[in-house]
């Protein structure tokens, strides 16, 4: 299926350009770097059919931050376009990605040339802004978790069955326990300069027991690409109660926590 729909969009989709953008590996955010970087060509990049959906929630939030850049880019026409314009900047593809979004379809017009205003473009996003960025946190928090889960452990260590994590967890810490599943920072404030592939994202597993507490925080991808390259263990540790904060840690891998959670009152 996915190598049909990669045929399909190889299709729909002619760039008159030496490089060929791929719209089935990356997103709105790759393509505008894209542009930007073919902006010398003197060219446009040609869409045959406009795809539906492409542009979405969460990459609103950088593309408005591009609004304003005056930097060169390379036009997008539709193929029905008789025009094709000659130039374009950064900010005017991201106001006609953003249209994309608002219409459902990219390329939304003939030509990028029919971007809307910024100004309409900033009104608009005034208005919505809080909503999108809701749906986007709810949306980013289920993607992120729901892949958590599904994680085979012995991915995580070798050392582990093959077993989803989410069933790992429920095994370890026995049936009855309650288990809490939620994103974080991997422990990391954001008090630093936001890095280009942006802030670490971890899934966080936790589970009170009758001594103590089971947190495992695993690395998923980041703010920007909320599930991106392998999965990793960014931490793991029980908290002992009633003994001054004590906390076990692991050394080695996970399997290192069936010892710590038996200590805590965790499933034999």
């Amino acid at each position: 299926m996915r190598a049909a729909c990669a045929v399909l969009l190889g299709m729909l989709v002619a760039p008159q350009t030496a490089a060929e953008f791929d719209f089935t590996r990356h997103g709105p955010i790759e393509f505008l770097d894209y542009l930007k970087a073919n902006a010398r060509t003197e060219s446009v990049y040609t869409i045959r059919e406009p795809m539906r959906e492409w542009v979405r929630a969460e990459h609103l939030p950088l593309l408005m931050t591009a609004l304003d850049s005056k930097e060169p880019a390379l036009p997008v026409v539709l193929g029905a376009s008789s025009y094709l314009p000659r130039r374009s900047t950064v900010g005017r593809e991201a106001a006609f990605l953003i249209d994309g979004y608002r219409q459902r379809k990219y390329p939304p017009e003939l030509s990028s040339d029919r971007a809307p205003d910024p100004g309409e473009i900033r009104r608009w996003w005034q208005r919505e802004q809080e909503r999108i960025e809701t749906d986007i946190g709810r949306d980013r928090d289920r993607e992120v978790i729901r892949s958590a889960k599904s994680i085979r452990v012995d991915t995580l260590d070798p050392r582990l069955s093959d077993m989803k994590l989410e069933d790992w967890v429920r095994e370890l810490v026995g049936g009855k326990t309650e288990v809490e599943w939620r994103t974080g920072d991997c422990g990391l404030k954001h008090d630093y300069e936001r890095p280009p592939e942006g802030y670490p994202l971890c899934a966080d597993v936790s589970a009170e027991m009758e001594k103590g507490r089971l947190e495992i925080s695993i690395r998923m991808g980041s703010d920007r690409e909320p599930v991106s390259g392998v999965p990793a263990v960014n931490n793991a540790w029980v908290v002992y109660y009633g003994r001054a904060g004590k906390i076990g840690g692991i050394e080695k891998g996970l399997g290192e926590l069936r010892r710590l959670v038996l200590e805590i009152g965790g499933r034999p």
